[in-house]
């Protein structure tokens, strides 16, 4: 959950206020209706609390099981607008509790054996669906407790059911190859699970438009463009460095603020606690003692072979190292290793407030290997700074939730940073590397955002683009593009960078055997170099060149991932400097 404890008071004290109309007004509205209609009150009650539940589901892509779900609001003339979405995430939350028990009776048992990697699968569905319920009672509990604040959470909300749902598809994904005797229960129920993530999704996103529609005409603005006032005014009060040199600093050693102390010392050496990062990972005990915020885990320099997870339950672990110094690396692939993508990855980060600074983070499984990645990052409010990410394909997955990288180097050929999250990556340097001998279309980004109202798409900020050396000898030969849309609601922004000339003119290709071109949403804002020229780019109606600062706005950093609620803590822990709006203006 995104923390508070950048809010500006009087911002507060705004929503709180707004938050306040919404209620009074909601409750206003509904009783003048009904105190208008008192010579045929049952008949006219009925009639306004159906069409309300109408107007709710308006936004939904499956109308009938939304009204379904809010069927027991139809009766309730008393119902507010609140009610009505916190109805349809407990609907959504019943349904994913019965994917998740049927994906819990698929085991052994005396009967007979599951192959054990059926068993893994299914093992690795079941945590997903744990997560999403997880995010289903956070977001209840959250519009259950806020005291007409729906405004403030609006987007954490938006955030939460994003993921809920992808954690849904990633189940998909996981058993997808499991024998169909075991898969078939479990995607048997998601069917009505998806379906009502995806409407509770669509009724969060659309809520001011709602609140409209319901005719309570005091309350006619959007709860995004209060967000985007706010954030615009922090960016206005907010001081950034002149831009342009385009130079990255590579990783280096250190852990920030001197005051900073590690909990465990990994060596490989010996001259540390242990000589794993493994290990020490495995001593976080949760909750942290009173008084202390991060778990810390220094590594010092070395080559540590392995594949670390910092699981879901470890929060704010926070790890650094001695900057290339330090590098975590495998060859998991899902060629050599038949792995499904995410299950390469040499580092993954689950746990909430996951900090990461001065790491190498490699696979090397090669070209050959295909999808391949060395950093999976699933953990809200993460932060990776002054780190290498070094792959080929795939390299790095932004699976899921709010992330912000800064400084940083990442290298790889094919859909090298991809994801469903929101990332924001800012002063770092991208690199495309040299790829296996077949290959000769190569892209940097792939987004995965399949709804338009999910929250999920990934922004460069004064980020600089080029090659690695050894691809100079072989000019002219690949075809390099920015991007391309991965799934039909695919976002990307890039903005203030410097694009290189080896770049393809046209900056973005079409994925193959799908039509995402037509429906994504592609953005460039005052970018440089000689890729940055217009002229040639691809002539799609959903790529935009942003000519106002107010188009921009709504990805930049205090805007985009919220990064004024929660950054502010991590600059303060360990030094990561940010910043929230445009540093060229």
């Amino acid at each position: 959950m995104a923390g508070k404890n950048g809010l500006v008071l009087s911002s507060v004290a705004l929503v709180l206020l707004v938050g306040c109309a919404l209620g009074i007004l909601a409750a206003m509205h509904f009783k003048n209706m009904d105190e208008k209609t008192d010579a045929n009150e049952g008949e006219t009650t009925t009639s306004t609390s159906v069409k309300a539940v109408t107007v709710v589901c308006q936004p939904t892509q499956y109308k009938d099981a939304c009204e379904r779900s809010l069927a027991p609001l139809a009766n309730d003339s008393k119902a507010s607008p609140k009610d009505y979405l916190l109805a349809s995430i407990r609907s959504a939350k019943l349904e994913v509790d019965k994917v998740l028990e049927a994906a819990s009776q698929q085991k052994p048992d005396d009967d007979h054996d599951i192959p054990p990697q059926d068993q893994a699968r299914i093992d690795e569905c079941r945590k997903l669906l744990s997560f999403a319920v997880e995010d289903l009672e956070t977001t209840v509990v959250t519009m259950e407790t806020m005291n007409h604040t729906l405004g403030e959470h609006i987007r954490d909300l938006r955030n939460w059911l994003t993921a809920v749902y992808s954690f849904q598809s990633q189940c998909k994904l996981a058993i997808n190859k499991s024998d169909d005797k075991y898969k078939s229960p479990i995607l048997k129920a998601m069917i009505n699970s998806t379906k009502l993530s995806d409407n509770a999704l669509a009724i969060a996103a659309g809520f001011s438009e709602i609140i409209k529609e319901l005719n309570i005409e005091q309350f006619a603005f959007s709860l995004d463009d209060l967000n985007l006032q706010h954030s615009r005014r922090l960016l206005q009060s907010q001081e950034g460095p002149a831009a342009g040199k385009g130079q990255v600093p590579g990783p280096g050693p250190g852990p920030g603020p001197a005051s900073v102390e590690p909990d465990i010392v990994v060596a490989k050496d010996g001259s540390g606690r242990f000589k794993t990062i493994g290990e020490a990972v495995a001593t976080y005990q949760k909750p942290l003692p009173p008084g202390k915020q991060m778990y810390i885990i220094y590594v010092k320099a070395g080559e540590y072979n392995e594949q670390v997870v910092i699981q879901r339950h470890q929060e704010n672990v926070y790890i650094y190292g001695d900057g290339d110094r330090t590098i975590v690396t495998c060859d998991k692939s899902v060629v050599k290793h038949k792995l499904e993508t995410p299950y390469t990855a040499t580092f993954s980060a689950e746990g909430k407030g996951f900090m990461a600074k001065s790491m190498t983070f490699r696979n090397t499984a090669g070209p050959e290997g295909e999808q391949a990645v060395a950093l999976r990052v699933q953990s809200e409010g993460a932060v990776i700074y002054l780190c290498k990410i070094e792959g080929y394909q795939d390299t790095l997955l932004y699976q899921n939730y709010r992330q912000f990288y800064r400084e940083c180097v990442i290298t790889g050929t094919v859909d090298f940073i991809f994801g469903e999250g929101s990332a924001v990556i800012q002063n770092s340097e991208i690199l495309v590397r040299k790829p296996k001998a077949s290959q000769n279309n190569l892209v940097i980004v792939a987004d995965g955002n399949e709804k338009p109202y999910q929250i999920g798409d990934w922004c460069f900020i004064t980020v600089r683009l080029d090659k690695e050396m050894e691809m100079e000898a072989d000019k002219g030969r690949y075809n390099i593009y920015l991007g391309r849309p991965w799934m039909p609601a695919s976002t990307s922004a890039i903005m203030e960078s410097d694009l290189g000339g080896f770049l393809k003119p046209e900056g973005y290709v079409p994925w193959p055997q799908a039509q995402n071109e037509k429906t994504c949403r592609f953005f460039e804002y005052k970018n440089r170099g000689p890729g940055a020229t217009s002229d040639n780019r691809v002539k799609w109606t959903t790529l935009k060149f942003l000519k106002d600062p107010a188009q921009a706005q709504p990805y930049t950093v205090a805007t985009f991932i919220d990064g004024k609620q929660w950054l502010q803590q991590q600059n303060t822990s360990i030094g990561v400097p940010v910043y929230l709006g445009f540093i060229q203006s």
